[in-house]
């Protein structure tokens, strides 16, 4: 699955640039889009926060990869990202 990364809409700023970027880096990405730069600050605050959350319980007790990948991948399909 190629990375994703966000922009608040198609043209703006942060989607050239990163399109730039992943087509001098040769890199294959996906672009989501959103309905302005807030909705996409508030998904990102919100995934940081859950991945703290499983620092946190990785630290009380060991966690597999297994689990870290299926809840990365559930907070993906959560934010709408591309499989």
């Amino acid at each position: 699955m190629p990375p994703a990364f966000g922009n608040w809409g198609n043209g703006s700023h942060a989607h050239l640039i990163s399109a730039y970027l992943a087509q001098t880096k040769k890199i294959n990405v996906t672009p989501v889009a959103y309905r302005g730069e807030a909705p996409m600050l508030q998904d990102l605050a919100s995934i940081i926060g859950q991945l703290q959350q499983l620092a946190c319980i990785g630290q009380r007790q060991r966690v597999s990869r297994r689990a870290v990948r299926e809840q990365v991948q559930r907070m993906q399909l959560h934010a709408g990202v591309a499989q």
